[in-house]
């Protein structure tokens, strides 16, 4: 591949992730929706589907750091932005542009994952208190005393 296809190759991996980001940022929505409504069946399907957009989403990373690491970049963020220097001023912004982009929406994509993954915890943590009566707090849940 020359240098040219390679950076062709990159935006045309961001524009993808951009995407994948936006269906990413639903199915997170989605899973929340599930975990509130305690669907199981519901979220071992929606998983699978999570699980390969995110798989997805790591081969795009992957082929971006092959992309930087052939033109001689570090494959990260720093590479990135070294490319970014070497191109025309126009083509950089755009590029920039998108990059942008795609950062604000990995961000979102991981502030979504942290709080169903905070639920989760909750709700795990309030199953186990029901479930193991022997613990302390779960003598005194909604349920009332548990007496002797």
């Amino acid at each position: 591949m020359t240098p040219k296809e390679r950076v062709k190759a990159i935006v045309f991996g961001i524009k993808q992730d951009l995407n994948d980001y936006d269906a990413l940022q639903q199915l997170l929505s989605e899973q929340r929706t599930l975990l509130q409504s305690r669907n199981c069946a519901g979220l071992e399907e929606h998983n699978q589907k999570q699980l390969q957009l995110c798989q997805q989403l790591k081969r795009s990373a992957d082929a971006r750091a092959q992309h930087l690491s052939a033109l001689g970049l570090e494959p990260n963020g720093v590479g990135f932005k070294v490319l970014m220097s070497k191109l025309p001023t126009a083509t950089s912004d755009k590029v920039s542009t998108l990059w942008s982009q795609l950062e604000q929406k990995v961000t979102l994509c991981k502030h979504h994952n942290d709080g169903n993954g905070q639920l989760l915890s909750t709700q795990q943590q309030s199953l186990a208190k029901l479930l193991n009566p022997e613990h302390t707090e779960a003598l005194n849940n909604d349920y009332g005393l548990m007496r002797s």
